[in-house]
């Protein structure tokens, strides 16, 4: 019997990082995303009101940061596993995280392994290598770097190379040079030919994965 995906809550300010956020998740069918909400203030309520294992949110938020945030929900929901993101280095706020109670922090850059570990530790703990693991299981990233399929994830979503570039703080330039180097991989022409060979790739992917 094939375990349930957690149910994930994403906090963040940013819409752009939450779009971003959940096309990446598309690759982690541990994982299920099942709600957003902008602000830590918003977090409570939420678990609350619904049934969810696992909160993936933010450091700086305007209300409520994430900090804050994560003692409420660990004082409340003891069981729900609360992970931290931020741009910033984890040296520069682990002393913070670990304050907090939260189980985890990553970079708002992190690949869909790292947050495969952090969110659902018992699943990651057979992934040593997030090339092997995504090879095994999502050909399009085994052909890609990690940075091309996170491009590649957005584009398929619809999203405008200024805000690629803004969620990968990247320029604008170095957006069209992956763009680029996806496609001349792929042996695609353009943007929608990739975004059809992403969602094609997702849904085989999700009819035939589980089972292997």
């Amino acid at each position: 019997m094939s375990r349930q995906p957690m149910r994930v809550l994403l906090v963040d300010d940013d819409p752009l990082v939450l779009t971003a956020l959940k096309s990446l998740f598309k690759t982690t069918p541990e994982l299920r995303v099942v709600g957003t909400v902008s602000d830590g203030s918003q977090v409570l309520a939420y678990l609350t009101a619904h049934e969810i294992d696992a909160v993936l949110m933010d450091i700086r938020m305007p209300q409520v940061n994430g900090i804050s945030a994560a003692r409420k929900i660990k004082e409340r929901f003891p069981q729900v596993r609360v992970v931290l993101m931020s741009t910033l280095e984890e040296s520069n706020v682990s002393s913070h995280v670990r304050n907090a109670g939260a189980d985890g922090f990553v970079s708002k850059f992190a690949t869909a392994t790292q947050l495969r570990v952090n969110l659902a530790p018992s699943s990651g703990n057979a992934v040593e290598d997030d090339r092997n693991d995504s090879a095994a299981k999502v050909p399009l990233q085994a052909a890609l770097s990690d940075r091309e399929f996170a491009v590649a994830l957005l584009v398929a979503d619809g999203m405008r190379n200024e805000d690629i570039a803004r969620v990968q703080n990247l320029s604008i330039n170095s957006v069209k040079t992956y763009v680029s180097r996806v496609l001349k991989k792929l042996g695609l022409s353009n943007r929608v030919q990739l975004a059809n060979h992403v969602n094609s790739d997702y849904e085989r992917f999700q009819s035939t994965g589980r089972s292997r």
